[in-house]
C-alpha cells in the first residue's frame, strides 16, 4: 500500500474518531514568526544535541558549520545516556569522544563551551517504555528530559546531529518568543498530509529536528512531562515529534529555510539531511546523511558544503592517527589540533487514529519495506 493510500484511508478512520470525541485535540495557536531586529546580537547561544556513540560524525560536522556561522560564543550541550531493550543496546557518547569538538569550539571563541550530560538515570526513572523499540534510535527522545536539568538555560536551539548550518542565524536565535513553547518549521510531508485532510484540527505540523526551545516556558508549562508521559505509554512511529505536535498548542512557525527538508535553496539557512520520498520508478526512500561525503556528491550532487565536509574528514583522519598513537596527540590543545588538521589535509582530501497517529502510520508504512538499513545507523527523519 503506498503512502498516499494508507493515508487516505487513515483519513476516513481519524474523521470518525474526531466527529466521536467532538474534536478532542485542542487547536494549536500558531504564530508567525518575526526576526530580531537587524544589528541584534545575542551575547551568547545555546546549543542541545543528543545522540549515542554513533552520532559523533554527525556532531562533528554539525559543530564545524555552526562555528563558521556564528559571531558569538557557543555553549554546545550533548545529552546522551546508556540504554539498552530486548533487541538493541546503545552506548553513551564519552569525553573522549567529544574532545575535538571542544577545540574547534574554543578556537572559534576562546568563551566557548562544550558540556557532554550523561542523563542514565533520569532516562531509567521515567523510561519512554512504549517507544524503546522505536524504528528511529531512542536517543531522539533525550531532549523531553531537558527541563528537568538546571544547567539548560532559558533558551536553546535543539538540532539533530543530520542538520548543517548554512548562514548566519543570530536574529532567528534572537526573535521574541513571548509565551510561545518553541519555533519549528513545517514538516515536508506532513504539512501535505494534514492540509488535505485535516486542516480543521491540525492544520500545521512541524518537523523536530531543529527546535527553538523556550525552555522556561517549557519549564512552567510541562510540555516536556506530558510528552514524556505520552511516550512512555503511546507507542507511536516518530515518538518524541508525534508527542510535540500533538501535546504542543503555543508555537511559532518559521519559514522553510530554517530547516530545509527536502533539498538545498539558495536562502536555505539550516539543511536537514532527512529521509525523502521518491515516485520513480516505484515509490522507494532516499537517505543519505552528511558523513556519507560520497553519496552527497553522487546521490544528491550536493558540493555546497564540501569546505566542511573537507575539514570533516581532516579531523577524521587526525582522530584516527589519535586512536593509534594516543600518546602522541592531545585534542584538548587547541593548537595542537589545528597543527593536525593541517598535516591530514596534505595526506587526506488503534484504529481511533487522531491526526498525527494518522501520518505516523502512513510514514511507517510507506518507508518499513524501502528501508533495509540496519536500525542503529537510522537518524531520526
Amino acid at each position: 500500500m503506498s503512502f498516499t493510500d494508507l493515508a487516505s484511508r487513515s483519513f476516513t478512520c481519524a474523521t470518525a474518531h474526531l466527529h466521536t470525541v467532538g474534536g478532542a485535540l485542542p487547536r494549536p495557536r500558531n504564530r508567525r514568526m518575526h526576526l530580531a531586529p537587524v544589528g541584534t546580537h545575542p551575547d551568547r547561544i545555546a546549543v542541545l544535541y543528543c545522540g549515542d556513540s554513533h552520532m559523533k560524525d554527525g556532531l562533528l560536522i554539525s559543530v564545524l558549520s555552526l562555528t563558521e556561522h556564528c559571531s558569538v560564543p557557543l555553549d554546545i550541550f550533548i545529552l546522551t545516556a546508556r540504554l539498552s531493550s530486548h533487541q538493541r543496546a546503545f552506548h553513551p557518547l564519552e569525553e573522549s569522544d567529544v574532545t575535538q569538538i571542544r577545540s574547534i569550539v574554543t578556537q572559534a571563541h576562546p568563551s566557548g563551551t562544550v558540556t557532554l550530560m550523561d542523563i542514565t538515570n533520569l532516562v531509567h526513572a521515567n523510561p519512554p517504555l512504549a517507544n524503546i523499540d522505536t524504528r528511529f534510535t531512542p536517543y531522539c527522545m533525550l531532549r523531553l528530559y531537558a527541563d528537568q536539568i538546571p544547567q539548560i538555560p532559558d533558551r536553546i536551539l535543539y538540532l539533530d546531529t543530520d542538520i548543517i548550518c548554512r548562514r548566519p542565524f543570530d536574529r532567528f536565535y534572537a526573535q521574541p518568543m513571548k509565551d510561545a513553547d518553541l519555533v519549528a518549521v513545517l514538516d515536508y510531508y506532513g504539512r501535505w498530509f494534514f492540509r488535505q485532510h485535516y486542516w480543521h484540527v491540525m492544520p500545521e505540523y512541524f518537523n523536530s529536528g531543529m527546535l527553538l526551545l523556550n525552555m522556561a516556558e517549557i519549564r512552567r508549562d510541562g510540555l516536556f512531562a506530558r510528552c514524556r508521559e505520552s511516550c512512555a505509554h503511546k507507542w507511536m512511529f516518530m515518538p518524541d515529534q508525534s508527542a510535540l505536535n500533538k501535546l504542543c498548542y503555543k508555537r511559532i512557525i518559521a519559514p522553510r529555510r530554517f530547516n530545509d527538508q527536502r533539498r538545498f535553496h539558495s536562502d536555505t539557512v539550516f539543511q536537514h539531511f532527512t529521509t525523502s520520498f521518491r515516485l520513480w520508478p516505484i515509490l522507494h526512500t532516499v537517505t543519505v546523511k552528511p558523513w556519507e561525503v560520497e553519496k552527497v556528491h553522487s546521490q544528491l550532487g550536493l558540493h555546497e558544503y564540501d569546505g566542511i565536509l573537507s575539514d570533516y574528514e581532516r579531523l577524521l583522519a587526525a582522530r584516527d592517527a589519535d586512536e593509534e598513537h594516543p600518546d602522541d596527540f592531545d585534542p584538548n590543545n587547541a593548537d595542537q589540533a589545528a597543527r593536525a588538521i593541517s598535516q591530514a589535509s596534505s595526506s587526506t582530501d488503534d484504529m481511533g487514529i487522531d491526526p498525527v497517529d494518522a501520518f505516523d502510520q502512513a510514514a511507517a508504512s510507506a518507508s518499513q519495506s524501502n528501508d533495509d538499513r540496519p536500525r542503529d545507523e537510522r537518524n531520526h527523519s
